[in-house]
């Protein structure tokens, strides 16, 4: 039986108060939230000459350090400029392309620096042309999943409201997540007038062998011309998954 999927952030329980840390205990709470590892996963696309926008959800109460600057480990030459930080996610904008990242280095208002786990971040480069954008359309999107055989089954059902009849929609999804999922890239049934469907596996020995709590994801849905072959990108879709897996 398909269930919707419902989106959760389990918290972990950690044995002490941000908040009610002193000038002599600061170090050692800190060093506990630096040995914290966040075991996501997100694959993501990255328009080119665009900044990105993400929002890194932790398993304590961020907002409680007072943050006052944030670098990306490994590209600390790349702007990054914090938007928003309310309870366990802190919301960013990265204003140039890079392919991956894994941790943060945060420095607080009364002067300490940490390096905190956020999860595995990768990005795929992509340039669609303004020009080549439909934003005349809109879609309805159903998303679906199911456990069979130790399997979990994803499935997205989308309605387009103005696709040309004299076009083909298909999808296309990041190669890092199609290549570590062992997977080929999803096919799009066509399951109704203007109605398109797709579906990807992922089995648990892999969330078993990785240790992934979480995974996160992106399709794009555009339409190809059949005559001209030109490409009208009309759908960008985000998939986060919350993922409770048995050791």
């Amino acid at each position: 039986m398909f269930k919707r999927i419902v989106i959760f952030v389990v918290f972990i329980s950690i044995s002490f108060s941000l908040s009610a840390c002193n000038s002599n205990s600061q170090p050692t709470e800190f060093n506990k939230l630096q040995e914290i590892r966040v075991l996501d996963s997100n694959y993501l696309f990255f328009q080119k000459n665009e900044s990105k926008q993400l929002k890194l959800v932790l398993p304590y109460k961020v907002e409680e350090l007072h943050i006052e600057k944030l670098s990306l480990v490994g590209h600390e030459n790349v702007k990054v400029r914090i938007l928003d930080i309310i309870e366990n996610t802190i919301s960013i904008s990265i204003n140039e392309y890079i392919s991956e990242f894994d941790k943060v280095k945060v420095t607080l208002k009364e002067g300490s620096t940490l390096v905190l786990s956020v999860g595995n971040y990768f990005f795929e480069l992509i340039d669609i042309p303004n020009n080549a954008t439909q934003t005349d359309d809109k879609w309805n999107v159903e998303n679906l999943h199911s456990y069979t055989d130790e399997t979990l089954s994803y499935i997205s059902n989308v309605t387009f409201k103005n696709v040309n009849s004299n076009s083909r929609v298909d999808i296309q999804m990041p190669q890092a997540f199609i290549q570590v999922l062992k997977i080929s890239q999803p096919k799009i049934t066509k399951v109704a007038e203007k109605k398109y469907s797709y579906k990807f596996q992922i089995t648990d020995s892999f969330l078993k062998q990785t240790k992934t709590k979480n995974i996160s994801t992106e399709t794009i849905w555009y339409q190809e011309n059949l005559k001209t072959k030109e490409h009208k990108f009309i759908l960008k879709e985000f998939i986060p998954l919350s993922l409770n897996v048995s050791e």
